[in-house]
């Protein structure tokens, strides 16, 4: 098969990468969970119906002199030996192991590379062979050396999304399928993903990868160690169907935040009508501890306010279903009531769609009677009501499920021991705190709260306080305990 090889990738400072995909979390997927459970952790990898390991025997092509490497390569006339990947060619015969501290393989001129000619003198001022003296030394017959290697790969399903991942290739490559350039890539270390969609047929397929000795990157991964070359860690094709995950994100938005306030409403004042809720609201958060469990993590946060100082402890682990949270929270100082516990999510504002199963209308511990328990679907700005002054609104009691999609994904959490109470706004509670007028209330995600409880409402403003009945000792322990599940929208239609 014919290739047109690009000839200046590896050496063009600008150049980084060409056609690859962006970074995404690592993971490898399987059609259902238990299929996932029965493969070992080391073999998860490799067993995997949607992941195709290309590991193996490839055709290989060593090219001691890059010069000799024709930009127009028929590779039907190359005369391939095989190598196996992963690999370094160091380690088959090719070239030889070097090994250096600090200084580079070729002169330093950053950011320029030798490309096809040999290796000019070196200059260094330190090593073991030397000591401390300055000197120039001529390093022989160094070149750039060129590795084509080539695999051939059988294709029943072109229409399903493709992606092929290099988990490591030093010091670069330039891939081509069937004839066409499809990217380029450096970051020896780092993965290196790219989309063949629409670039396969049925049949055979013919992959070409064109890795440099070095490029523009190499000043970059220059450390104590030897410097070997090629794909020498795992190839992988992913074989996708439209409503399989790409890839998962941790927002760092204080997301799974612990809530002991809320933003005042019109009752939570006192006789002379100042906020009752500001001495909660000044509420800081800090990590004191993070570790592995046997399956999960556990993460203990100190909690403090003008009113007491408490210590949350959060489990997250994984179950059959989801990831089980459990958070309790306990009082090391001081007293009073508690506004509220919970933890907040946030989600990004395309997941618009709700669908929950509680309190069909706004509702609170002291007046909720008005509204049956049944099954609600609404959108986010449903769930808080337009309030002339922006203040807490829209809570659901004694909700079962409650789940959040963009059409696509759809995340639910799932009460465990008892209902929990909802709270779902367009932006954060504190934001909240600072708006005075609707035209303050601009959206900034889907903020979801999943609470063990929220104090009552009362009439403050024009009449008897909260009951007692309806708040809640500061001194004493609560425990918060519920499911989250991410899963396609079409798995749970």
């Amino acid at each position: 098969m014919q290739y047109t090889l690009n000839t200046s990738n590896y050496h063009t400072f600008p150049v980084f990468e060409v056609n690859k995909l962006p970074p995404r979390s690592y993971f490898i997927p399987y059609p259902a969970r238990p299929e996932a459970d029965a493969v070992s952790l080391t073999e998860k990898r490799y067993r995997s119906p949607k992941v195709r390991c290309l590991n193996g025997l490839w055709d290989f092509k060593f090219y001691p002199r890059p010069a000799e490497l024709p930009r127009q390569l028929d590779t039907d006339q190359v005369k391939f030996a095989t190598i196996d990947v992963p690999s370094c060619w160091q380690f088959r015969g090719y070239d030889r192991p070097f090994y250096t501290n600090i200084r580079y393989q070729f002169p330093f001129r950053p950011p320029q590379i030798p490309t096809i000619g040999k290796v000019d003198r070196v200059f260094s001022w330190m090593g073991v062979d030397q000591k401390i003296s300055l000197r120039y030394k001529d390093p022989g017959e160094e070149y750039n050396f060129v590795g084509v290697y080539r695999r051939f790969l059988t294709v029943d399903d072109p229409e399903k999304r493709f992606t092929l991942s290099f988990l490591g290739v030093a010091s670069c490559l330039d891939l081509y399928v069937n004839g066409l350039f499809v990217g380029y890539s450096e970051g020896a270390h780092n993965t290196a993903e790219f989309d063949l969609s629409g670039k396969l047929h049925t049949g055979r397929n013919e992959l070409l990868v064109v890795v440099h000795r070095w490029c523009n990157g190499t000043y970059l991964e220059d450390q104590d160690m030897f410097r070997n070359n090629g794909i020498f860690r795992d190839v992988l094709l992913r074989i996708d169907e439209p409503a399989d995950f790409w890839d998962l994100d941790a927002d760092a938005r204080k997301t799974g935040d612990t809530l002991l306030y809320r933003a005042p409403t019109d009752n939570d004042t006192d006789a002379l009508f100042r906020n009752t809720m500001a001495s909660y609201a000044d509420q800081r958060e800090t990590l004191v501890s993070c570790e592995a469990t046997a399956n999960g993590y556990r993460v203990v946060t100190r909690v403090t306010n003008r009113k007491a100082r408490f210590l949350v402890t959060d489990t997250y682990e994984g179950a059959s279903d989801g990831i089980l949270v459990t958070s309790s929270i306990h009082c090391e100082r001081g007293g009073g009531t508690l506004p509220r516990f919970g933890k907040c999510f946030c989600l990004d504002e395309s997941f618009d769609q709700v669908d929950y199963t509680g309190r069909t209308g706004e509702s609170y511990c002291d007046m909720k009677e008005q509204f049956p328990i049944g099954r609600v679907q609404c959108r986010v700005s449903d769930m808080t009501e337009p309030n002339i002054r922006p203040q807490e609104s829209g809570n659901r009691c004694d909700c079962v499920t409650a789940a959040f999609s963009d059409g696509r994904v759809t995340v639910t959490f799932t009460a465990m021991e008892k209902p929990f109470e909802l709270g779902v706004k367009p932006y954060t509670d504190r934001a909240l705190l600072g708006m005075s007028h609707r035209g303050d209330e601009v959206r900034t995600g889907t903020f979801v709260t999943v609470q063990a409880f929220q104090q009552g409402i009362g009439t403050g403003a024009c009449g008897p306080a909260i009951a007692p009945e309806f708040l809640y000792d500061a001194r004493r322990d609560y425990r918060l305990r519920f499911l989250i599940r991410v899963a396609p929208t079409c798995q749970l239609e």
